[in-house]
């Protein structure tokens, strides 16, 4: 059964549910998912490396520290 006034949806006569039949609005909207998905991915690989390297600088620095005392 159509919506009113709502081309893109459909109500389901089983569950009375309302549902999105436009099947290229919902390959978008998929994309859409898995390109933010892919991006929230390299974000949290970008800050572990950021993280890694602050914590690598921060060893040198304790080490450079060491050496000069012992000059």
């Amino acid at each position: 059964m159509q919506v009113k006034d709502e081309p893109d949806f459909a109500r389901d006569p089983e569950s009375g549910a309302i549902i999105n039949i436009n099947r290229s609005a919902i390959q978008r909207a998929r994309e859409q998912k898995q390109v933010r998905l892919r991006k929230q991915a390299e974000d949290k690989q970008l800050r572990a490396e950021v993280d890694s390297l602050k914590t690598d600088i921060n060893d040198i620095k304790t080490m450079l520290s060491a050496i000069v005392e012992k000059l």
